[in-house]
C-alpha cells in the first residue's frame, strides 16, 4: 500500500468519523430540546419524568455512542503519530573490545 493510499484511507476515515460525531451531537441536542418542551408544556409531573427518563436514557446511548468514536479517532490518531514518528533504527558499531588475556 503506498503512502498516498493510506493517506487518503487515513483522510476518509477521519472524515467519516467527524461526521458521526456530527450527526450524534445534533441528536443529542435535539433530544435535550425534546427534555426542555416537554418541561415547559402542560401535563401531570409523573408523566413529563416518565418521558424525560427515557429521553435522558437515548440521550446517554447516543453519550456512550460519541465517547466511543472519540477515543477510536484518538487511538487512530496516536498510532498514525507514533509510525509518522518512528525513525529508522541503526546500530552503531560495537566497540566491546574481548580481552583475551583475562
Amino acid at each position: 500500500m503506498s503512502v498516498s493510499s493510506i493517506s487518503s484511507a487515513t483522510s476518509t476515515s477521519s472524515t467519516t468519523s467527524q461526521t458521526n460525531v456530527k450527526k450524534l451531537e445534533d441528536q443529542i441536542k435535539t433530544l435535550q430540546g425534546k427534555i426542555t418542551k416537554i418541561n415547559a408544556g402542560t401535563g401531570d409531573a409523573e408523566t413529563k419524568q416518565t418521558q424525560v427518563q427515557v429521553i435522558e436514557a437515548q440521550i446517554q446511548q447516543l453519550q456512550a455512542q460519541l465517547d466511543q468514536i472519540q477515543k477510536q479517532a484518538a487511538v487512530k490518531q496516536a498510532a498514525q503519530t507514533d509510525n509518522q514518528q518512528t525513525p529508522a533504527v541503526q546500530e552503531p558499531p560495537s566497540t566491546n573490545i574481548l580481552d583475551t588475556y583475562a
